[in-house]
């Protein structure tokens, strides 16, 4: 119930206290399952904590960790219930698996669950940042979670636009596949999932002429970004996707293996600028909104997130 899937909505402390009441009132009992609680900023608290003898309250670790750490605790309402749950839980899983749950119990009693913590909450929201950038409701976008839900214009139909962003290599999810009943509302999840989705590929994919014609005339190689890429996607995959663990702490770590340079990575971005300005003034015969130097101040946001998340 925080940053909840998929519309990314936190529920407000004093619906989970009336929630709470009536359970309490009507005997009731509730699975609360709150799989995002640590992405949230000042989280209020879940609604076990007001009926305690009323919740079995859930929390995964694959959502604010690790996708491939399947584990999951269960805060039960009181010792006497653990028998009933265990026998319900055998009825499709045996047990959790001995090996990920050793490892997990490691990570928090260690500071690697903590670490690792700190390295999704920041890119999650420089991935918001972001969001709130490109799209120009800003006021659907949250500013936590892991994804974005989008309210579309009326002729739009969800399940129209997410074929067609499909199309185009753009992951989106309508609202059918989160709804149950006959009428789900007209929006869409957000999220990249597809290793060309809006990127400078997308654009030359669909305009190669006027790439190729802008590339010239700017005396930028179109192979030495093409080169620089895959570099630049194992950053992305080892720190933003798969955390690495052994550099969440120091990602020049990862820099250092994709062997990308300060100079080439600058160079990259300065060409890059320059393309996308080239082709929008060929295109469309406008400026580029806001072209101001990169200065790297994102990324020192994300450092500083981390640095204070370790209390330094």
């Amino acid at each position: 119930m925080k940053t909840q899937n998929p519309t990314a909505q936190t529920m407000p402390e004093h619906r989970r206290r009336e929630i709470a009441l009536t359970a309490t009132r009507c005997g009731a009992r509730i699975i609360e399952d709150d799989p995002y609680w640590l992405l949230a900023d000042n989280a209020p608290p879940p609604v076990a904590h007001f009926a305690p003898l009323h919740v079995y309250y859930i929390s995964t670790l694959s959502k604010c960790l690790t996708p491939g750490l399947r584990t999951a605790f269960v805060l039960l309402p009181d010792v006497q219930r653990r028998d009933g749950f265990l026998a319900a839980l055998r009825s499709f899983a045996l047990m959790s698996t001995p090996l990920t749950t050793a490892l997990m119990t490691q990570w928090i009693h260690g500071d690697s669950a903590a670490r690792l913590l700190a390295g999704v909450q920041a890119e999650a929201r420089a991935r918001q940042y972001l969001a709130s950038q490109i799209v120009a409701r800003m006021h659907q976008i949250p500013c936590e979670g892991l994804h974005v839900w989008l309210t579309l214009p009326s002729y739009w139909t969800s399940q129209d636009f997410a074929r067609t962003a499909g199309a185009e290599g753009l992951a989106v999810t309508s609202s059918d596949a989160f709804c149950v009943g006959p009428r789900p509302p007209n929006a869409i999840r957000i999220f990249d999932d597809h290793k060309e989705a809006g990127s400078l590929w997308y654009i030359i994919r669909c305009n190669p002429h006027a790439t190729e014609n802008a590339a010239k005339a700017c005396h930028i190689n179109i192979d030495d970004l093409k080169a620089i890429a895959p570099k630049l996607r194992h950053i992305r995959d080892k720190t933003h996707f798969h955390i690495d663990r052994r550099t969440v702490g120091n990602p020049s770590l990862v820099w250092t293996d994709a062997n990308i340079s300060n100079r080439a990575f600058t160079n990259a971005l300065h060409n890059v600028a320059l393309l996308l300005a080239k082709i929008k003034q060929d295109v469309f015969r406008a400026a580029m909104d806001n072209q101001t130097p990169y200065d790297g101040s994102d990324v020192m946001q994300i450092i500083d997130a981390y640095a204070a998340a370790q209390g330094r």
